[in-house]
């Protein structure tokens, strides 16, 4: 993740949150969400996870 960190110009817009939430395993996505972009002005927001397995996937949501 501190790879992908290094790519973004502006620091603010590239958010991660294990100090405080830890692995919540499934939920930690939706927890993210609720906590830094629910009441933002962010209109687009691009999504990744990576899980067990090798599992992963990636989502843009928009406004």
């Amino acid at each position: 993740m501190d790879t992908i960190a290094r790519r973004f110009t502006d620091k603010k817009r590239f958010i991660k949150d294990l100090k405080d939430t830890g692995n919540t395993v499934s939920s930690s996505i939706p927890l993210l969400i609720e906590k830094h972009a629910m009441n933002s002005e962010w209109n687009n927001i691009v999504l990744s996870g990576f899980g067990v397995g090798f599992s992963w996937a990636s989502a843009l949501m928009y406004r």
